[in-house]
Order: C-alpha cells, then sequence, then structure tokens
C-alpha cells in the first residue's frame, strides 16, 4: 500500500507491466494473514482482452459441433505453459485465423470415432411390442376428414 486516498480508497504498488488502475476501494481489499511471500508472481507481459496472452503447444483432439447452425469445428487446445487438463475447446476458425499452426497441426477430412464393426450393422428397434409387453397400447388409428 503506497498511500490512504480518502476514507475509503487505497493506492497499491503494483508492476510497471500492469495494465489495471492502482487505485481500489476498500471493499475488495483485505488484510494479509501470515508470513510475507518471498517472491511475488509475475504477470505475463504479452495481454490481449484483459488475460494472458496464451500460445497453442498442441491440438488434442477435434470435434465437429453440430447443435449450431451451421455446424462448426471445434478443437481442444493445450495452451503453451499449461498442462493438459487446462487444455480449452476453440474453435477452429479462430484458432487457424489467430496463430499460425503449419507446424503444430494437421486438421483435414473426417474421423470415424466409432469401433470399428466387421459386417453390416443390424439395428435391434427397442421398446414395447405387442410381443413382448402384452399390455402395450394399441397404434391409434387416423381417420381422414371426408372430402
Amino acid at each position: 500500500i503506497l498511500s490512504h486516498i480518502g476514507q475509503v480508497a487505497y493506492r497499491l504498488a503494483l508492476p510497471d507491466t500492469s495494465k489495471i488502475y492502482p487505485i481500489f476501494h476498500c471493499s475488495i481489499l483485505k488484510p494479509h494473514v501470515g508470513p510475507l511471500p518471498l517472491k511475488a508472481g509475475t504477470l505475463p507481459l504479452s495481454t490481449h482482452n484483459n488475460g494472458p496472452l496464451l500460445i497453442p503447444l498442441v491440438i488434442l483432439d477435434h470435434r465437429e459441433n453440430t447443435l449450431i447452425d451451421p455446424p462448426r469445428i471445434d478443437v481442444l487446445v493445450q495452451w503453451q505453459g499449461l498442462s493438459p487438463e487446462e487444455a480449452t475447446w476453440e474453435t477452429w476458425a479462430d484458432i487457424k485465423q489467430t496463430f499460425n499452426l503449419e507446424d503444430k497441426v494437421l486438421l483435414h477430412g473426417e474421423r470415424n470415432d466409432t469401433n470399428d464393426i466387421d459386417g453390416p450393422l443390424n439395428l435391434v428397434k427397442s421398446g414395447p411390442t405387442k410381443e413382448n409387453n402384452p399390455n402395450a397400447r394399441p397404434k391409434r388409428k387416423i381417420i381422414k376428414p371426408a372430402d
């Protein structure tokens, strides 16, 4: 804390690379409890939209998002300096436009993510039928109006 401003605000000592205003209302500040840290963490030097500028390390997976119209391809991106557990799904168009990925990924064509099945796939209709459920409701009759 550099100085007390008025009755409810404080001016804080922030790193030179910080891009936030150094004066804070007392309601968002808390007193520090315990020993002081030996070394303060550093902020990333490059930022974009009020966050650190992340660089993709590798594309781990991709999927086609059909929940939206038109469908789009999403990719699972592991970011440089972060673990694979912190990977995020991003739109392929945004990643391709923002980053030069020619040495990191080759994403063309489609893939089949189901198990290999030998021979034709026989679909069995499930649900109540007269054969396996004698109490099943009969199919309703549709009567068209007379012309």
